[in-house]
């Protein structure tokens, strides 16, 4: 993208599999504060889906009622990071659940990103939206891309070729990235206003979900 600069930032470690969540709260807030325009975020917590179907409609209802607190600190830190013109970009998951299982993925703020294969279909691991028992006004942006046997670099100065929606989830940050490098100026609503509102047969449609299509979405948003 020109006039595009990369900010990695290191919030894991060597020595553990687990990202504690002040980490990742304190490499958002560096990103936010270094005037970031767009932050893509390919993590979240997960939940096993055999766990999931385990749970009845009680326990689940219990399970979000218990993380409602920290799903809407979530919230609040993406309506700061939209305050300074930040677009959040979220992996929605690879537990094949619905995507608000996951407490990062309840805030109509980021655009989040799902899996699919060669074929143009969803993945069998990516989560999905479901917007059942929200209003109108809380719909959740989400966006298709390649997800399946994308190569990418590994330790040891090697590539490897892996799944997920973490893989997708980069692609859509440059698209953005892109975007907002042809049109300044152009704001995060805006942007999920492209994504979720124009018309999706004009650049292919996956069930409810656009597919990631650079050349379209630029075309549709007149840049």
């Amino acid at each position: 993208s020109p006039n595009c600069t990369l900010l990695p930032i290191q919030i894991s470690d060597e020595w553990s599999d687990m990202i504690w969540s002040s980490r990742i709260i304190d490499g958002v807030l560096y990103a936010i504060n270094q005037g970031a325009n767009v932050i893509n975020l390919s993590l979240g917590s997960s939940m096993a889906k055999e766990e999931w179907e385990m749970m009845s409609d009680q326990e689940k209802q219990a399970y979000f009622e218990f993380t409602k607190d920290e799903a809407e600190f979530w919230n609040e830190l993406y309506l700061l990071g939209e305050s300074r013109g930040v677009v959040f970009v979220k992996a929605a998951g690879n537990s094949g659940l619905p995507m608000h299982t996951d407490l990062m993925n309840r805030s109509p703020i980021p655009i989040y990103v799902l899996a699919s294969n060669k074929d143009g279909q969803l993945t069998e691991f990516t989560n999905y939206s479901n917007n059942s028992g929200r209003s109108e006004d809380v719909k959740m942006c989400c966006i298709a891309a390649p997800g399946e046997n994308i190569v990418s670099t590994f330790p040891s100065n090697s590539y490897v070729a892996l799944n997920g929606t973490s893989m997708a989830a980069p692609m859509v940050s440059s698209l953005v990235a892109l975007m907002l490098s042809k049109k300044k100026g152009l704001q995060p609503k805006e942007i999920r206003s492209i994504i979720q509102n124009k018309p999706k047969n004009s650049f292919g449609v996956l069930g409810e979900y656009p597919i990631l299509n650079f050349n379209i979405l630029l075309e549709i948003s007149d840049i």
